[in-house]
This record gives structure tokens, sequence and C-alpha cells, in this order.
């Protein structure tokens, strides 16, 4: 496993803040974006994610996404893995 940022800008500029690769194909299978704003609505960043995940070179089929922010994602999905900072050891 390993984890770190991603960033490209053929055909348009994409980052995600962090990008979680498995196997031995180094695929991704967690995309995730780091959030302060209390207010971002997790169902929106999902859509924002699932679209910028499509630049990644070797993406699972069942690509997960994450979100950190103080409070926790609003709004968020099953398929969406919520961090707060009371989540952090």
């Amino acid at each position: 496993m390993a984890v770190g940022p991603f960033w490209a800008d053929q055909p348009q500029q994409v980052e995600i803040d962090a990008v979680a690769l498995a196997g031995r194909d180094r695929e991704a299978v967690l995309v995730g974006e780091s959030k302060w704003a209390t207010s971002e609505d997790a169902g929106r960043l999902s859509r924002v994610l699932a679209a910028k995940a499509q630049a990644l070179p070797n993406r699972a089929p069942d690509i997960r996404s994450s979100f950190g922010r103080p409070s926790g994602p609003a709004g968020a999905s099953v398929r969406t893995l919520g961090l707060t900072g009371l989540s952090l050891p």
C-alpha cells in the first residue's frame, strides 16, 4: 500500500489530496480530500472526486472516496469514509 497526492495537467488540471494504491499493480483503491470548512457537502464532494479519479491511470472499478474535515462529512454515502479530527489518535 502506498498513499500520496496526485497531480495531472492533461487534458485538464486535476489535483487529489490523497490516493491510496494497493496490490502489485498499484491500483488506486481510495481517493481522499481534506476540507477545513464545516459546511462542505459530502455528496457534492463525492461527485467531484469521482470526476477527478477519472484522470488516474490505474483505478479500481470500485474505488472509494474519503473526506477529512473538522466535524465529518454531511450527506455522506455508504461508499464514503468520513474522518474527523476526533478520528485521529
